[in-house]
């Protein structure tokens, strides 16, 4: 069954903090002024064809929702191409719109009924992860144009790069798209939490977004992947329990953490810009882990401590002033959504809102950036993103030409 999308009332999602031009800031909210300027190449072909991408993973997929959620961003780009239609789902146990709420003429189906391929005209194209040559050659044949351009793989983005020079057609068939913003923009017209999230979360519009949200604190996302639910997974199939390894997981998140308290210090000195020049009266850790021994452990250990405290007066840009830090992380258990395990809602949802709530950040803070699960969840919005082990901010546009092409 599909469902057209209606402008219904949900919980606050965030507010509108534009950036101060140094990377630090919140990338403008869907139905905002800013938004429709800043992604403007979105504004939708209402005549155009009767046609269809549909985003579902393959059911024999090891992967998680990063693919396919990187997959919605290059079937969007598509669609906005050929003016065609959006629709996406997670597979035959997943119930999506208990967790999110699609926007705009985008569908969410529920692929467990019967109905999943009737709205479909004979012109559907169905995406499960990157789009190719072939794949554009076909779409353009089926519809009657010329092939399209092709979208950026924003899930190897950091991994890879992109080469702006690659792209340059796609910039020519949709004016004013950029790299830099194109999943920010794409996404933020897909879909926003669902108001039924906090079933599987409960504080999550009540405390968690909210102070998220503060307009006098520095928000920086932690994600720390230590292994846990891949060991999870491991053992679960042999019929063992994966023990926490604390020692190990210190260890896996020491650069990260020293990262975060070093952006702290640049902050609270003067030698990173606040956004939009306001005067930070708290630092916002949001950790997000597979982990229950993280979530302990560095709560216990770095929320509510006086961060102004740890730099030397001289340098301190508001002297004498107590600024705490508060670390908030989620109930999630690290549920793993690979497709052929047969994910539930309750697992999609564990995945889902962890990754959404990266994005809901100032910047984001990875212990390995080549994991796309936080190197995605940053482009949703268009954060900086940091390299936790070196503590430098990851490139993804790369001028020139690529290196195979030299």
């Amino acid at each position: 069954m599909t469902l057209p999308l209606t402008k219904s009332a949900a919980p606050a999602q965030g507010v509108v903090r534009t950036g101060s031009g140094n990377g630090v800031g919140r990338f403008p909210k869907h139905g905002t002024p800013d938004f429709s300027k800043q992604c403007n190449w979105t504004a939708p072909d209402v005549n155009g064809p009767d046609c269809t991408f549909i985003v579902r993973p393959s059911q024999k997929d090891g992967e998680g929702i990063t693919k396919w959620i990187s997959a919605i961003a290059s079937a969007y780009i598509l669609a906005r191409q050929a003016g065609c239609k959006l629709q996406f789902d997670y597979g035959p146990h997943v119930d999506i719109r208990q967790v999110l709420t699609p926007l705009g003429s985008t569908k969410v189906s529920n692929s467990a009924t019967s109905e999943y391929w009737e709205h479909c005209s004979k012109n559907c194209f169905r995406l499960a992860g990157g789009v190719g040559d072939r794949s554009l050659a076909r779409f353009g044949d089926r519809l009657g144009r010329k092939p399209f351009a092709r979208p950026p793989n924003y899930r190897e983005g950091h991994r890879t790069l992109l080469y702006r020079s690659s792209y340059q057609d796609l910039e020519v068939a949709l004016p004013g798209f950029q790299l830099e913003t194109g999943m920010a923009c794409s996404l933020g017209n897909v879909f926003h939490l669902s108001p039924s999230a906090s079933l599987f979360e409960p504080r999550l519009f009540s405390k968690i977004l909210p102070s998220l949200h503060e307009d006098d604190a520095i928000v920086m996302t932690l994600y720390i992947r230590t292994g846990q639910t891949d060991r999870v997974v491991t053992k679960k199939r042999v019929g063992e329990v994966a023990d926490e390894r604390p020692d190990l997981y210190r260890n896996i998140a020491k650069a990260t953490l020293d990262c975060a308290l070093s952006l702290e210090e640049q902050y609270l000195s003067g030698s990173l810009p606040e956004p939009n020049g306001l005067k930070i009266s708290q630092i916002t850790w949001m950790l997000i882990t597979d982990s229950q021994y993280m979530k302990q452990w560095v709560t216990e250990s770095f929320n509510g401590n006086d961060t102004n405290a740890r730099v030397p007066a001289e340098r301190q840009k508001w002297p004498s002033q107590e600024i705490r830090r508060v670390v908030v992380s989620t109930g999630s258990r690290g549920a793993h959504t690979m497709s052929r395990a047969s994910p539930s809602t309750a697992d999609f949802a564990d995945a889902m809102i962890d990754w959404y709530l990266i994005g809901e950040s100032d910047l984001v803070i990875a212990d390995n950036p080549g994991y796309s699960y936080g190197s995605t969840a940053a482009l949703r919005t268009a954060r900086p993103f940091y390299d936790g082990k070196k503590c430098a901010k990851s490139v993804l546009v790369r001028e020139g030409m690529p290196p195979d092409n030299h």
